[in-house]
Parts: C-alpha cells; sequence; structure tokens
C-alpha cells in the first residue's frame, strides 16, 4: 500500500544520496487505514534488480510500523489538552493520569512538534491560533448580528448627533472580547459536552513515562508515529533548530510526508496577531468616545498612529525567517542539545537506521551516515521549512477579522438607524472594498517594507521603518482615504458613480485576494484556468508524478538504485534505471526541475499501459 523511497530533485548521485524519504504515501485514501499485519511487506519493499523479486526490508518494518504492538498507536484529544489553558504544557513530566489522556486512534491527525523549554502560555496560545481561530471568528460575526438586531430593535442604547442619524456602540463593544473568548475557551466547552476534538500526538501523553520498557518501546516508535500522522504542526522558536528531538522529527517527517502536510507557526506572530486585535479594538472605542464628544471622527488618525509599532514587531518576525536558513547551514546533530543524554544514542540509532534504508551505502561508518545526515538537513530543510510557512505571517483570514473588528462593526453600528436602501447598498460597497481589499494590501505593504534591507543595523533600520512608514505608507493610504471620500459620495447621487465604485473596489479585492494567494495559485489555477496552460506539478493535470523513487540493491558489489513511478490514479510503474541514468546516462530522463518524468518516460509508459489494456 505503499511505495519505498524518495523524491529525486537533482540529476546527480550527491543530490540522490540527500534524498527525503525511504516511505511516501501512495494515496491519500492509505493514511486513513491502519496498516494489518499482513499488509506490512508491502510498505517497506526493496526490488532486486537481478532476480526482479520483491524483498521486505525488516529495519524499515520495525521503524515505521506498528507490527505486533498496534496498541502503542494513541493519540490524545485536543480538548484534553487545551483543557485548563494547556496545563499539560507545565512539565514534560509524565504519568499514568498524563498517559489516560489518550487512547488508541486510526490514524493521528495532528502530530505535535514543540520543545519542552517553551513557556506553556505561548504554547497554548499558538494551539488555538491554529485550531481555534475560524470558531472565533464564525462566533464573534454572530454575536455582533445580535448585537446588530438588538439595536435596530430598540432593545440596546443609541447615540445621537446633531444633524447625524442615531447610530449604536454594541457590535463595536461586543466583536473583541467574544472572539477572544471563542479563542481560548472553546475547547473548553467542547471538553464539557465530552467530545474530544481532532487526535493530537504529544509524547507526553501518547508514550508511557512510569514504564521503562513502555517508554523506549514508543521512542523506538517515533518514526511509526510519524507515518501515521496526516499533518505535522511544528510550533516554531528561536531554539526549535537546537533541538535534537525536534530536528530529528521534522526532517524525518519530511521524508515520510509531503511538505504541504507541514505546518509551521512562528510562536511571535500568534502573540503579535491578539495584540494588533486589542490595540485595534482600543483605536475604535478610544474613536467612538471621542468622536461622542468632540464631534469629530478621528479614528484613521489614530489607527495609523498604531502602525509604527506594528512595522517595527514586524521586521522581527522578518528577522526569524532570515534566521531560520542561517541556523540550517551551520547544522551539525552532534551539536543539538537534548534535555536527556540518554536520548542521544536511541536517536542516533533511529537517524542512522532510517538513513541507510533511504540512501546511504551499507559501507558507510556511523560518523559518515550522521554526516550525511547532516548535509540533508542544511540542503533539504531549509527551503521544506521556508514552504511550510506562509508567504505573510498573517493569512487573508487573519486580515479580514482585524478589519471586522473596526470597519464591520462600525458598518452595522450604523445600521441601528432606518436608512434609505441605496445609502445602505452604497455603504456596504465601501465597507467590503476596505475589509477584502484595502486592509489586506495595508498590511502586506508593511510585512514587505519591513522585510527590506536586512543587513542594516540599528539606528539606520530605526530610520528606515520611520521614513517607510511615514514617506511609503500612510501618505497612499491618506490618498485612498481622500479619492474613497469622493467616490462614497458620488455613488450615493448617482448610479454611474456606484458603477464606477464598484468596479474600482473589485479591481482592489481581486487584487488583494491574489497577493494573498499561495505561491503556486496563478501557475496551477489561474493560468491554467483563464490561458490553458497545464502546471506539470498540478493534480489536475493528470501527469504521473515521480511518486516515492529510491530502493537499494547490490550487484556484485555495486551499489544500484530501482526507482517507483507512482501515478494518480493509483497504479504503478517499475523502471530499473541506474543512478548512471540520472547523472549522464542516455536512458530515461526525469525533468528533476518539478519531479516529474520526461516526455520520454511519459511515452514509454503509455506504450505499457496500452499493451496491459490489450491484454
Amino acid at each position: 500500500e505503499f511505495s519505498a523511497g524518495p523524491v529525486l530533485g537533482e540529476p546527480s548521485l550527491t543530490a540522490a544520496r540527500r534524498c527525503l524519504g525511504p516511505v511516501l504515501l501512495k494515496n491519500a485514501e492509505t493514511a486513513n487505514k491502519i496498516v494489518e499485519p499482513e499488509s506490512v511487506p508491502q510498505i517497506c519493499s526493496l526490488r532486486s534488480e537481478d532476480n526482479d523479486q520483491i524483498v521486505v526490508d525488516e529495519s524499515l518494518v520495525q521503524l515505521l510500523t506498528f507490527k505486533g504492538c498496534e496498541d502503542l498507536l494513541r493519540g490524545s484529544g485536543l480538548a484534553a489538552i487545551l483543557h485548563r489553558g494547556g496545563r499539560i504544557f507545565d512539565s514534560n513530566a509524565g504519568s499514568a493520569a498524563t498517559y489516560a489522556l489518550s487512547q488508541q486512534v486510526n490514524p493521528i491527525d495532528v502530530f505535535l512538534s514543540h520543545n519542552w523549554s517553551v513557556p506553556r502560555w505561548k504554547k497554548t496560545i499558538a494551539i488555538c491560533f491554529h485550531f481555534n481561530f475560524d470558531a472565533a471568528i464564525v462566533f464573534a460575526l454572530a454575536m455582533m448580528v445580535v448585537a446588530a438586531v438588538l439595536n435596530f430593535a430598540g432593545f440596546l442604547p443609541l447615540v445621537e448627533e446633531e444633524g447625524e442619524p442615531a447610530f449604536g456602540i454594541a457590535c463595536r463593544l461586543v466583536c473583541v472580547p467574544s472572539f477572544l473568548l471563542a479563542f481560548f475557551f472553546g475547547r473548553e466547552t467542547q471538553h464539557c459536552f465530552r467530545q474530544s476534538g481532532p487526535a493530537v500526538f504529544l509524547d507526553k501523553t501518547c508514550i508511557f513515562q512510569e514504564d521503562g520498557e513502555l517508554k523506549q518501546r514508543g521512542i523506538e516508535k517515533l518514526g511509526a508515529f510519524l507515518l501515521y500522522s496526516k499533518q505535522m504542526l511544528v510550533l516554531y522558536t528561536d531554539v526549535y533548530l537546537t533541538k535534537l528531538w525536534t530536528c530529528y522529527e521534522v526532517a524525518s517527517f519530511l521524508a515520510l510526508h509531503p511538505m504541504e502536510k507541514m505546518k509551521v507557526i512562528r510562536m511571535k506572530v500568534p502573540l503579535l496577531y491578539l495584540a494588533g486585535l486589542v490595540v485595534f479594538f482600543v483605536a475604535t472605542i478610544l474613536g467612538a468616545v471621542i468622536q461622542y464628544i468632540s464631534g469629530k471622527d478621528l479614528a484613521l488618525f489614530i489607527f495609523l498612529a498604531f502602525s509604527y509599532p506594528w512595522i517595527f514587531c514586524l521586521r522581527r518576525v522578518a528577522k526569524d525567517k532570515l534566521a531560520i536558513e542561517r541556523r540550517l547551514a551551520q547544522f551539525s546533530v552532534r551539536e543539538c542539545l537534548c534535555h536527556n543524554e540518554d536520548d542521544r544514542r536511541k536517536v542516533y540509532h533511529n537517524i542512522i537506521q532510517m538513513m541507510r534504508a533511504a540512501s546511504v551505502s551499507s559501507g558507510y561508518s556511523d560518523e559518515e551516515v550522521l554526516e550525511e545526515f547532516n548535509d540533508l538537513v542544511r540542503t533539504e530543510l531549509p527551503t521544506a521549512l521556508l514552504t511550510s510557512l506562509d508567504r505573510w505571517c498573517l493569512d487573508y483570514k487573519h486580515i479580514f477579522a482585524l478589519g471586522a473588528s473596526t470597519r464591520l462593526c462600525h458598518f452595522l453600528d450604523e445600521l441601528a438607524s432606518p436608512q434609505r436602501p441605496y445609502f445602505i447598498l452604497v455603504h456596504t460597497v465601501t465597507y467590503t472594498i476596505w475589509l477584502c481589499g484595502v486592509y489586506p494590501i495595508y498590511f502586506a505593504s508593511h510585512e514587505y517594507m519591513a522585510s527590506l534591507h536586512m543587513h542594516l543595523g540599528d539606528i539606520a533600520e530605526v530610520v528606515w521603518l520611520t521614513l517607510a512608514e511615514t514617506c511609503l505608507i500612510i501618505p497612499p493610504m491618506l490618498l485612498l482615504v481622500a479619492v474613497d471620500r469622493r467616490l462614497d459620495a458620488w455613488a450615493k447621487t448617482s448610479y454611474a458613480g456606484l458603477a464606477v465604485y464598484i468596479s474600482l473596489g473589485l479591481g482592489i479585492c481581486i487584487s488583494a485576494l491574489l497577493l494573498y494567494a499561495p505561491r503556486n495559485f496563478l501557475r496551477e489555477r489561474l493560468l491554467a484556468g483563464v490561458f490553458g496552460f497545464r502546471s506539470a506539478s498540478s493534480s489536475a493535470s493528470g501527469v504521473d508524478r515521480l511518486g516515492s523513487v529510491m530502493s537499494t540493491a547490490s550487484e556484485g558489489g555495486r551499489r544500484t538504485r530501482t526507482s517507483t513511478f507512482t501515478l494518480l490514479n493509483g497504479e504503478q510503474d517499475f523502471a530499473h534505471l541506474r543512478t548512471d541514468d540520472f547523472v549522464d546516462g542516455p536512458g530515461f530522463v526525469v525533468d528533476c526541475a518539478h519531479g516529474l518524468p520526461s516526455e520520454e518516460m511519459r511515452a514509454r509508459h503509455q506504450q505499457q499501459q496500452q499493451q496491459r489494456h490489450l491484454q
């Protein structure tokens, strides 16, 4: 049910040895089924080149499956992990009570990779940011709608100004508090109703800590836990890449799964977001109070004043992203720290076993194998981690929630008094443009400016960020506000003005959506749909992908490799290729830029398919 081997990257023997992958899933459905003992030989099989027989690699079976010990495959419910504010993260000391928080699962939904040295509250916020954010948005929107209905029905007090329609303040008051309530305590409600939530692997709860034998068996099966996990959630901090266990976990997961299955959350991002949300809330309330007392709307200027510290915070996040490459460029497994030095030998043993099964010759010493692992981490892990990070530190939905705490609340509060339907339509267009277009572009421009000129010193950096905010970000924003007010006034008096307003707003919103789209969106979706462009890496293109690829055999003492091409429709075709064929041979040429078979390989495979159909 699985194909053995890594994905080839570059047409060289060195690149082949650096490959990431003794085992890759053949298709998505396979991850949802536990492997029964009788199907284990299909997981870690090698194809011998001389007699064309399938041989089972027992070392991989022991490392990557739960054969004979199915009871070890356990996971904890997310509600139990986040119970009482993530109390489970106070320390790494486990007990029978913590082990009882897990149960046998199939499969594990999320493998949680973190460092125990990081404070509990930071990890709790990061986990809530990943799992609870969507539910918190829905809950906050529902509460705002309820407040708007109560405003309109007259059950809540309204603010009246001379010459202006009355407006409410309830939506602005309930938006952020209701969001934070669901953000932090949503899983507590789930726990009260005995709902477990997604199955999460946490070493403290899923590996029995008090029994030495059971603990050793669980540690030895860490590779199997990774294989049976649908996704990995990495809680990244400055110390993440200095710890032996976490480096082993992330490298092994990338050997067993595609990069898309790993999600990296930098710990500073959730903290920055929550701080920004609270600041927006305070600015909104402060602006409403000033408007009520003085009659002047200063909310925009208060908002722009808070953007100066925002760009400096984004600068720190950009530095963390740059530090990932620097740390990995000097990675050495010998220099990684380990809380319990007795575990170091176990991790080294697992690394050596996996590397030998994947790509390293049996003639290498243990030290040489560890050096090959160092080389793999230095070359492959930076790209994988940076790819797993989002293009922007905040997604589109995060920016939408920030904008909703100001603009959407203001819009719903304005509906407290009866207005002409045409005016409501114009206001709807205005707030939609700001929520879906202007705010996302505004925050993206901040992050882009914060990532420029990273070589500057402290004083020069402060000068650059201040000038960027003052001269390059705020003036276009003020100009946009002035233009928006003119267009809004024109739209209220003319249908032509409304049409122009909608057209310009639509262009801004589409630009923002494309700006926050995934990196390969243009290539795989937009160009394919509009221009008929067929992306080589798109699953919708129907091109046969080069799946899990390397298995090893010996022929007269010479190392040879055979390849398995895994097809999207679940079929597989074995092509016996020596490493010389990938380096300079005339055989099947592999398009290593995209990890795909070349035209010659594709034509040969089509021929084989036709022959099979005829037979």
